[in-house]
């Protein structure tokens, strides 16, 4: 095999994944409880760890006017350094 051929196999075997990688979906508004957030959070924060490596993420806008690098971010926020923050909206926040 040419090397250009084992080099674009090889692409694709590690891109292929990020192209099947699903983001979970955060409550998300002004409704959206922070036991909500925490109970998703807590449900998916195992597929952080797989999806943040080959998936990059979309920023999200926390009620706290924080930009979060995406879904996960909020969900350590939330989880592990015990901030009571819920998604606002995908994308950055206005004043970030």
């Amino acid at each position: 095999m040419s090397r250009a051929v084992l080099s674009a196999v090889l692409l694709l075997a590690v891109s292929a994944p990020a192209a099947l990688a699903v983001d979970f979906l955060v409550p998300t508004g002004e409704g959206a409880s922070v036991q909500e957030t925490k109970v998703v959070c807590i449900n998916n924060i195992n597929q952080c760890w797989f999806v943040s490596y080959i998936k990059p993420s979309e920023p999200v806008c926390g009620s706290d006017q924080v930009t979060y690098n995406g879904e996960c971010h909020l969900c350590v926020t939330v989880l592990y350094k015990k901030v009571d923050v819920t998604k606002l909206h995908d994308g950055p926040c206005k004043n970030s």
